[in-house]
């Protein structure tokens, strides 16, 4: 691996990465000596217990260092290639200049072979993700991804950090009881779904701010298979989504369309569902046979609880 830096050349530092809330600081510790810096980063525990966003499928690092307040914003460092976590672990080694200030946005995605284009695309000039929603898939477990910054980082000698990324997304859980109810066999025994909702496609990694909203659709898909809904074992997974959203809670509507193969059978619309940055939000009920009474609940590291929706 190589590092492009105009200030130094590399030194050792480790990597531990978290799910945690927007606006939680990183801890610094300083001590006399030159400008090596240590970060450390690590996914939590929880997150290993379960398959759908377990953080396994984000093993590829990006991250690109400023220094705070120059114009026009360019990367002194930047990485070249690519950097993998392994556990849930990885290391990334440099050296900054004693006396400067720095601003450092980190990101973690799951890495693509062409001809398959990357979903995310990292410019490092406007320090932002842009997302590609094309071609986009129901239970697309490969667009879990997650972010970082530190701003405002003084250096004045060595530095040992503790950086925490989280998610930019919310998931969308959509689970059912009545799959094996004789109508719902007789009508879809080739059972796929789609959404229909919005999302942003634009995320700044340094303020966490996204802009640049648009209806997206999740094409169809059959349900995921293996998988626990979060509600418990009496519902199966239907559909599971990652959503570009604000950090504060905020609301989406979504039509859901169940199809036989290729064949629509049965939309169903849920409006105004509450969406947050590292939250599930889960949909659930006997979906395929009513569509009243709903039940919403979100659920974190996803931070807690889980907003649900439950259909009596």
């Amino acid at each position: 691996m190589k590092l492009i830096s105009y200030l130094a050349s590399s030194l050792a530092g480790i990597l531990l990465f978290s799910s945690c809330s927007s606006d939680e600081l990183v801890d610094h510790i300083f001590s006399s000596g030159d400008g090596n810096v240590s970060f450390s980063l690590q996914l939590p525990a929880e997150l290993t217990t379960r398959a759908f966003g377990d953080g396994f499928k984000a093993t590829t690092l990006t991250f690109a260092v400023y220094e705070t307040g120059v114009t026009p914003v360019r990367p002194i460092i930047l990485s070249e290639d690519e950097y993998t976590f392994t556990d849930l672990h990885t290391t990334v080694n440099f050296r900054l200049a004693n006396g400067k200030t720095y601003d450092i946005v980190f990101w973690a995605d799951a890495p693509v072979e062409a001809p398959v284009m990357n979903p995310y695309t990292f410019d490092p000039d406007k320090q932002t993700i842009s997302v590609n929603y094309s071609g986009v898939t129901t239970n697309a477990e490969n667009r879990d991804a997650f972010f970082a910054a530190v701003r405002g980082l003084k250096v004045t000698g060595p530095v040992n950090e503790t950086v925490k990324l989280y998610r930019p997304f919310a998931q969308i859980n959509l689970g059912t009881t009545d799959l094996d109810e004789s109508a719902v066999k007789n009508a879809y025994p080739n059972l796929r779904s789609s959404l229909e909702t919005t999302a942003y496609q634009t995320l700044n990694l340094l303020t966490g701010e996204v802009s640049d909203p648009t209806g997206v659709v999740y094409a169809l898909a059959a349900a995921p298979t293996g998988e626990v809904f979060p509600k418990g074992s009496e519902y199966d997974y239907l559909s599971m989504n990652y959503l570009l959203v604000e950090s504060n809670q905020s609301i989406v509507d979504c039509k859901y369309t169940f199809y036989n193969a290729l064949d629509p059978v049965y939309s169903l619309t849920v409006a105004n569902v509450p969406v947050q940055r590292n939250y599930r939000t889960n949909i659930f009920g006997a979906l395929l046979t009513s569509e009243a009474d709903f039940t919403i609940e979100i659920v974190p590291p996803f931070l807690k609880p889980d907003k649900d929706i439950e259909v009596k």
